[in-house]
């Protein structure tokens, strides 16, 4: 059964919330330094300010340029896994122009 595109659209439009907080998350783990070990494994602080600039910019694409209103295939994919769209994006285009 597939999901009512209004519910869909209600979701997407908060998704620059939860990368806010991912980015938050980040920037707190790189203040009070942190440790974290995965299977033996310590992850650098700087991988921590890498995801920070990341997630503040996915949160800053889809809070100026909603997915519902996106043209940016990268934004697409990337934020909404939408694939399908993305390959009819290109003839939409071409239909259009």
């Amino acid at each position: 059964m597939p999901i009512p595109e209004r519910r869909n659209e209600a979701f997407c439009d908060h998704r620059h919330c939860d990368f806010s907080f991912i980015a938050i998350g980040h920037l707190i783990r790189m203040f009070f330094r942190w440790e974290v070990i995965i299977h033996d494994i310590h992850i650098p602080l700087w991988v921590s300010g890498i995801a920070v600039i990341i997630f503040v910019e996915l949160a800053y694409m889809l809070w100026r340029n909603p997915i519902k209103e996106s043209k940016t295939p990268f934004l697409r994919f990337v934020i909404a896994g939408k694939t399908k769209e993305i390959s009819k994006a290109p003839q939409e285009r071409a239909s259009q122009g």
